[in-house]
């Protein structure tokens, strides 16, 4: 910095710095208030739910989940009913295993076991 010699140079300096500081001040204040902002706990839950609902592996899950509930919900009331038949209770109890194991298996394994049923299903009813 140069020596400021009279009065004029003075004035220019302390007016820079003021301006500096000014600017310096507002850009401290836009800070702060960013940071007030992040640091609000309602803010960093829901910054973690919208991070959570967004990533691929969790919506994957919770479509499963909900597929899983509905398939047995629906494989039950078509099947039980209003019915107190306990002996009808347990079968469709095991049913639902059967139909949960089946959706949770991944495509492919579904596809070759339905070409082999359907294969083994027409074997059986060739007339010989």
């Amino acid at each position: 910095m140069q020596r400021i010699k009279d009065n004029k140079t003075l004035t220019e300096a302390i007016a820079f710095y003021e301006n500096k500081k000014k600017s310096e001040l507002g850009l401290i204040k836009q800070h702060f208030d960013f940071t007030v902002d992040s640091l609000n706990p309602i803010n960093v839950i829901k910054e973690k739910i919208t991070s959570a609902v967004n990533s691929p592996g969790i919506k994957g899950k919770i479509f499963s989940t909900l597929f899983n509930l509905g398939t047995g919900m629906v494989t039950k009331n078509l099947l039980i009913g209003s019915s107190l038949n306990p002996i009808k209770k347990i079968a469709v109890t095991l049913l639902q295993t059967q139909v949960k194991k089946l959706v949770d298996n991944p495509p492919t394994d579904v596809k070759d076991k339905s070409i082999s049923f359907v294969q083994d299903m027409l074997q059986k009813l060739k007339i010989k």
